[in-house]
């Protein structure tokens, strides 16, 4: 039997145990603390408690270990399974932290109660990405136990803050404590088509936020609005809707997305996987949120994902373009239109 059959048959033999860490995994509720929403001091913790889950079974797979944290209460955890040497060295690596369960209600089951049957396990975290996690750690266990010795050095990450872009605190802190190698797996769950398709590369990211301000009044000048752009479209208007303007942009943005699909491709990457999305809207009266008001005000914020081989500065720039040449219909005139465009992160 090749080395290889020896540890998929000892992983086949884990199964029950593995799908009992997960189970255990999914319980600690490792919400990223950082979220608006949610109460830090109550979070703070959790993914520190899944890295010392982690820890123990690196440790059972003949792992050294290593727990760290920049901020206290998220710490990352480190195992390294050193190889007989002569091999090229590979990183595992996967993030602590999910995302909140405030819906909670709208759950077949707990969102932290790591409910499975004999075809899915359901909880906060399951796929993304506790599953990958874990799964990587019991690669260490099933290797031991199958007596199968690498040739390089085996490094396995799991690491805090990824959810809320706080790479500061967990792969790039973890990279900057020296624990780097020839290549790295994520178990990241994918945007593919196909399922679990494995992706040799990952896209740009931009995270992009649009302010687009107009000028307030009364929800009943709009009539005015119209007929003083038809009589007087020099006069200073009465009130300009930053929702209709967002509108417009967005149009645009969504047309841009389109093109895309021919202009922006990857031969790693299927056609229209670069794309510009519009994911969270706010927008209404600064002085008054109500419908009796005209908007002044409408925040657009977007998760774009460009080609790996385009640089930000030529993708904000095709954005910035595009936002150039659109013309604003009446009764939203552009004078009073602004678009702040900030890159929170790549």
């Amino acid at each position: 039997m090749s080395s290889a059959d020896k540890v998929l048959d000892r992983v086949d033999d884990l199964r029950d145990e593995l799908l009992d860490t997960l189970t255990h995994a999914i319980r600690l509720r490792s919400v990223n603390p950082t979220y608006p929403d949610q109460d830090y001091d109550d979070l703070v913790g959790g993914e520190s408690d899944v890295a010392r889950l982690l820890a123990g079974v690196y440790r059972q797979g003949g792992a050294e270990t290593e727990l760290f944290g920049e901020v206290t209460g998220r710490d990352n955890v480190v195992g390294v399974l050193r190889g007989s040497g002569g091999g090229r060295s590979l990183i595992f690596n996967g993030h602590l932290d999910v995302v909140p369960a405030n819906d909670s209600d709208e759950w077949t089951h707990d969102p932290f109660s790591g409910f499975h049957d004999e075809t899915h396990v359901w909880g906060r975290g399951s796929v993304d990405m506790k599953s990958g996690l874990v799964a990587q750690a019991f690669a260490t266990k099933a290797l031991r136990e199958s007596g199968v010795q690498l040739r390089g050095d085996l490094i396995l990450q799991g690491v805090v803050g990824e959810e809320n872009f706080e790479h500061h605190l967990g792969t790039s802190a973890v990279l900057a404590r020296g624990y780097t190698a020839d290549g790295a797996i994520i178990a990241e769950p994918t945007g593919a088509r196909r399922p679990l398709t494995v992706m040799p590369a990952t896209p740009g990211v931009l995270v992009m936020r649009i302010t687009v301000s107009g000028r307030s009044g009364h929800a009943s000048a709009r009539s005015l609005m119209r007929a003083q752009a038809a009589t007087a479209p020099d006069a200073e208007p009465v009130a300009v809707s930053a929702i209709d303007a967002a509108l417009s942009i967005h149009a645009a943005l969504c047309g841009l997305e389109v093109q895309w699909e021919q202009t922006r491709t990857d031969p790693l990457f299927e056609r229209g996987q670069f794309t510009i999305g519009l994911d969270v809207i706010d927008g209404g009266a600064r002085s008054g949120r109500n419908v009796a008001f005209i908007p002044d005000e409408t925040v657009l914020d977007y998760a774009v994902f460009y080609p790996p081989a385009a640089r930000l500065a030529e993708i904000q720039a095709e954005i910035l373009e595009t936002l150039s040449l659109i013309h604003i219909s009446e009764p939203t005139r552009p004078l009073y239109i602004s678009y702040a465009v900030f890159c929170l992160k790549k």
